[in-house]
C-alpha cells in the first residue's frame, strides 16, 4: 500500500581540464509517500557537501548572545492579558510581539547558549508540556484552533535571539499548506487503501530497515522516529509521528518521548557537523472531535548548514518550488542517527 516511487535521471557534462568532479552522474526524484504533488531531489554528486566543522572559535561567535531578552523575562517580556507568563522549572513561556496569529515564545533553559548535544529531555519536556497548557488556554476562547510547535535554532535556522526557545502557534480556521494536504491526502488514501497512512507508513519503514530509527513509548503516548523518505523540508529530514494521537493534548507521556527522541537526533546530528537545525510539529484542531482516523501528530527536523556563513541553504527551488533538496540519501545519514537509538 505504501509506495515509494522515484524518477531517476542521468545527467553528463563535459568538464574543462582543472575542474575535479564527475562528468556523468545519477539524480533522483523522490515522490512523497502521501502527499504525492510534492518531490525533493536527492543529487548524491554533491553529497560531499557535508555539514561543516565549525571551529570552536566561530562557534563561541555564533553563540554570543547580541541581546538579553530571555534572561530576565520579568524586565524584558510581555505578559499576556489572560495568561500572564507560564513557568515550569527553566522553561518560561509568554507572547510573542505583533505576531501574525496568537503566538508565544517558550523559553527552554536558562542558558543562553547551549550546543545542540548538550540539550536534556527534561528540558524539551517542560517546554512541550508549557506550549501545551498555552495551547489549552488559547482553545477555549476559539476551539478552531491548529495548534503547531515550532523551533529555529542558531541564526541561519532564523533564530533572531541565540537563547534556545520554541515558537508556539495557535493559528485560527486556516491549517498550514503542508497540513492542510495532509488532511486531503490522507482521506484519499484510506479511501483508496482502506486503512490510514501513517500506521501504514511507521509499518513500512520498520520493516524496510534502511532509515527506520525506533520507537519510544507504547500505547497512545508512543512515536516513531525515522529519516525521511522523500523530505518535505529540508536536508538530513527526520519525520515522527504518534501512534495513536490525532491532536494535542497528548499528555505527559507522550511528550517525554518526543523530548528523548529529539535529544537523540541532536547528538546524532552533532556527531555529523550539524549545529543549526528547523523544528515543526503539526496537530489536528485541539482535542478535536471531528478528526478522523486518516491523521496523527507528527513532526519534522530537518538541519540548516553552516558551510557558508553568509549564504542561507534556502534558494528559489525551496521557496519558490515548495519542494526539498537533499545532498545525502536518507539511507546514509540515518546509518549515523541509528547510534543512539
Amino acid at each position: 500500500m505504501i509506495e515509494y516511487e522515484s524518477i531517476k535521471r542521468t545527467i553528463s557534462q563535459n568538464l574543462p581540464p582543472g575542474l575535479k568532479g564527475p562528468e556523468k552522474y545519477d539524480v533522483e526524484l523522490r515522490l512523497h509517500p502521501l502527499i504525492k504533488w510534492h518531490w525533493a531531489a536527492i543529487s548524491r554528486a554533491r553529497a560531499a557537501y557535508k555539514p561543516y566543522n565549525v571551529p570552536e572559535d566561530i562557534m563561541d561567535q555564533l553563540l554570543t548572545p547580541r541581546n538579553h531578552f530571555f534572561k530576565d523575562p520579568k524586565k524584558s517580556t510581555p505578559e499576556d492579558p489572560v495568561y500572564g507568563r507560564l513557568h515550569r522549572n527553566e522553561a518560561i513561556l509568554f507572547p510573542n510581539l505583533y505576531g501574525w496569529t496568537k503566538i508565544a515564545v517558550c523559553r527552554i533553559t536558562e542558558a543562553e547558549s547551549v550546543r545542540i548535544n548538550e540539550f536534556t529531555s527534561d528540558q524539551l519536556h517542560d517546554a512541550f508540556l508549557l506550549s501545551e497548557e498555552f495551547m489549552k488556554i488559547q482553545s477555549e476562547s476559539d476551539p478552531s484552533v491548529y495548534p503547531t510547535i515550532n523551533q529555529n535554532y542558531l541564526r541561519p535556522a532564523a533564530a533572531s535571539i541565540v537563547h534556545p526557545h520554541l515558537q508556539v502557534l495557535a493559528i485560527p480556521e486556516c491549517p498550514p499548506p503542508i497540513l492542510a494536504q495532509a488532511f486531503h491526502f490522507g482521506v484519499k488514501y484510506r479511501q483508496e487503501y482502506g486503512s490510514d497512512f501513517f500506521t501504514d507508513y511507521i509499518q513500512a519503514e520498520k520493516k524496510a530497515k534502511l532509515r527506520w530509527l525506533g520507537t519510544l513509548g507504547n500505547g497512545a503516548s508512543a512515536f516513531s522516529f525515522m529519516a525521511s523518505w522523500c523530505p518535505l523540508a529540508g536536508r538530513d529530514e527526520v519525520t515522527f509521528i504518534s501512534h495513536q494521537k490525532s491532536s494535542v493534548p497528548l499528555g505527559t507521556s507522550a511528550w517525554k518521548n518526543v523530548a528523548e527522541g529529539l535529544v537523540r537526533l541532536y547528538k546524532g546530528y552533532h556527531e555529523m557537523g550539524v549545529r543549526s537545525f528547523n523544528m515543526v510539529i503539526f496537530s489536528d484542531r485541539w482535542a478535536s472531535k471531528e478528526h478522523s482516523d486518516d491523521f496523527r501528530v507528527f513532526g519534522m527536523l530537518w538541519s540548516r548548514p553552516l558551510r557558508n556563513l553568509d549564504c542561507s541553504d534556502f534558494g528559489f527551488a525551496e521557496v519558490g518550488y515548495k519542494m526539498a533538496l537533499a545532498y545525502t540519501p536518507p539511507e546514509i545519514y540515518a546509518k549515523i542517527l541509528k547510534k543512539y537509538w
